[in-house]
């Protein structure tokens, strides 16, 4: 994504939004806690610098280098991005929470005020305590997990094979080398026969984070690994870091499919590329050409960074589909939000006559923080069944 794009955004969508998140915040601070007039100038000059550390910190991860100062403003940046969004959506909870009250006092002829000065400000120190859980949820290591898959027709020789199932890595200046490096090991450590990357592996340029992510494709199953881009590495250059990606001896699969044999028998793994695919260096999603030659009956697992590509694939005999892109959610209460454009969050489910499995991610975007979304690197133990 170019830099007038990017500037674009936060000039049409960004500044809005943040005008009333700061606002929001700001206001209840200042009432709940009394502040003077002098204080409350303090805080909103201080509320008006943070606001531009935001942007900042979005236009400086889209450069070239990782040094100190792209470090600091990304995580002040981010990170403030992330509290202010916790304490506004604390503060609109107490909202809800005051209108019954408030209008059983108002019958009554009573001052709201005390009422509403404690709530408010047990509110805003709610929503740090809130913004401090989730930092510490989203700089832990991801779990790792086992789950058992029934694929329908899976061949016998196929019983109990592992799927390492990476997506939504988003290596940056806020997780880098050693990040990427341990949490390859962790991988490796689950013997898993093959590794499966679905989208959103770094967050920004391969001259500035190439190296970081070198680390994690270290990780490889016995039958290798194969990736698919998600839309942040159409922002980041899908052309480049797919060659990067190939380069460390993954498989990319953009409208293709690739066999895994165990002597006799086999199983077909496609990939699709995003859906915001289709500028310079990417290539538009087509199924037709994904599926292609794949024999009758053979199991097919999808791999399509988004749960709503399921859709496009109707019909086409998918066993099962592998997505992320939700983070479920990552910060409550975005969870409550992401249906209006997925059919899933996360887990398993049906889109159709297509059964997905939608992992929250192994890393965060923007905000280091996962409130009630903890990160996961789930391993997919595939059973023959219905």
């Amino acid at each position: 994504m170019s830099i007038w794009k990017i500037l674009l955004f936060l000039l049409l969508v960004q500044t809005p939004i943040s005008l009333l998140v700061h606002w929001t915040v700001g206001s209840r601070a200042v009432f709940a806690f009394a502040l003077s007039d002098a204080q409350s100038r303090l805080l909103w000059i201080f509320l008006g610098a943070m606001m531009v550390a935001v942007p900042a910190a979005l236009v400086l991860s889209r450069g070239k280098s990782i040094g100190w100062p792209v470090e600091f403003g990304s995580w002040l940046g981010y990170g403030w991005m992330g509290l202010v969004f916790v304490l506004f959506a604390s503060c609109l909870c107490g909202e809800v929470l005051l209108l019954l009250p408030r209008l059983a006092l108002a019958l009554a002829g009573q001052d709201p005020t005390p009422l509403l000065r404690g709530t408010r400000g047990a509110a805003l120190v709610l929503g740090f305590a809130g913004a401090a859980w989730g930092v510490r949820s989203a700089l832990a290591s991801p779990t790792l997990h086992e789950i058992e898959v029934r694929i329908p027709g899976l061949p016998t020789a196929f019983d109990g094979y592992r799927v390492a199932h990476l997506s939504d890595t988003h290596i940056s200046a806020l997780v880098g080398r050693d990040w990427a490096a341990d949490l390859a090991r962790r991988v490796d450590s689950a013997s898993p026969d093959l590794v499966v990357h679905t989208g959103d592996l770094v967050d920004g340029t391969v001259a500035a984070l190439g190296p970081a992510a070198a680390e994690l494709l270290r990780a490889k199953g016995r039958d290798g690994a194969i990736f698919v881009t998600g839309n942040h590495e159409t922002y980041s250059g899908a052309g480049e870091w797919v060659a990067f990606v190939e380069s460390r001896g993954w498989t990319v699969l953009r409208n293709r499919n690739v066999a895994l044999r165990r002597g006799n028998s086999e199983i077909r793994v496609a990939g699709l590329p995003d859906v915001h695919e289709g500028g310079p260096g990417g290539v538009r999603p087509d199924p037709d050409r994904a599926l292609e030659g794949i024999p009758a009956g053979t199991p097919i697992l999808l791999l399509a960074h988004q749960p709503v590509q399921a859709r496009s694939v109707q019909g086409r005999g998918i066993s099962l589909q592998l997505s992320g892109h939700t983070h479920g959610g990552q910060i409550w209460p975005f969870n409550h939000l992401v249906p209006l454009q997925q059919p899933l969050v996360e887990g398993f489910g049906r889109v159709g006559d297509v059964p997905v499995f939608t992992t929250r991610g192994a890393g965060f975007w923007g905000p280091p923080l996962r409130l009630f979304a903890p990160a996961e690197v789930p391993v997919l133990v595939l059973r023959p069944g219905a």
